[in-house]
């Protein structure tokens, strides 16, 4: 009895550091597997993460090139369409300077034989305010405007010629148109004072013109 006791005891004690080494070698065997796994696992993520980051430093140089590349492509068409468009303008330019310069020289300037009018000059109760006349389309003599007095020179050439003419003097308030059939009338040739549009009396003649003759010629003389 004492015998099969101690067996007992001996196969319960052999049994137990077998139950502890296979509990300790799977425990064992567990930790290892988890800090193997763990390892791994940190090593894939490591190597993933280098792989994944070299991808995309790799893809943003990529777009990074092509961006500048594109950017360098779009910057060089613009600068060839301003260029062209610069080039276009200034030809345009040129050939609109060139077309105004010859239209000029085509164009034929007018031709006057003279650019002096001549009318009959009337005094007035106004000192050196002097009407001018010429004749109308019917022929009859018909006021016109008035003269300019510009300066002193003026003013006293034309006091001299009506104070050296008595038969003027003498015959103030008689119609114009007798006076021409008299012939007590002055005649005086002007020059064309384009500023203020009036005629400086500056010299005495003997005949008149038309308002047709003298309206062509201002308007020549404007358009100058």
């Amino acid at each position: 009895m004492n015998l099969s006791k101690h067996s007992g005891d001996k196969e319960l004690f052999s049994e137990t550091p077998m139950k502890e080494n296979t509990l300790f070698s799977r425990e064992l065997s567990s930790k290892e597997n988890t800090l193997f796994s763990g390892e791994r696992n940190s090593k894939e993520n490591t190597l993933f993460s280098r792989e994944r980051s070299s991808k995309e430093n790799t893809n943003s140089k990529d777009f990074s090139s092509d961006s500048c590349s594109d950017l360098t492509d779009d910057l060089d068409l613009s600068l060839k369409d301003n260029l062209e468009k610069n080039k276009n303008i200034n030809v345009n330019r040129s050939l609109s300077s060139d077309i105004k310069k010859n239209y000029k020289d085509i164009k034929e300037k007018p031709k006057l034989e003279k650019t002096t009018c001549r009318f009959i000059i009337n005094s007035t109760a106004m000192p050196d305010i002097y009407e001018l006349y010429c004749k109308n389309s019917n022929n009859q003599i018909e006021k016109y405007s008035y003269a300019s007095i510009p300066d002193i020179s003026t003013s006293i050439f034309i006091k001299n010629i009506f104070s050296d003419f008595s038969e003027y003097n003498s015959d103030k308030n008689e119609d114009i148109n007798t006076r021409v059939q008299n012939g007590k009338v002055i005649y005086v040739e002007c020059t064309y004072h384009k500023a203020f549009k009036k005629w400086i009396p500056y010299k005495k003649v003997d005949s008149i013109d038309s308002i047709n003759t003298i309206n062509q010629i201002q308007i020549i003389l404007d358009s100058l």
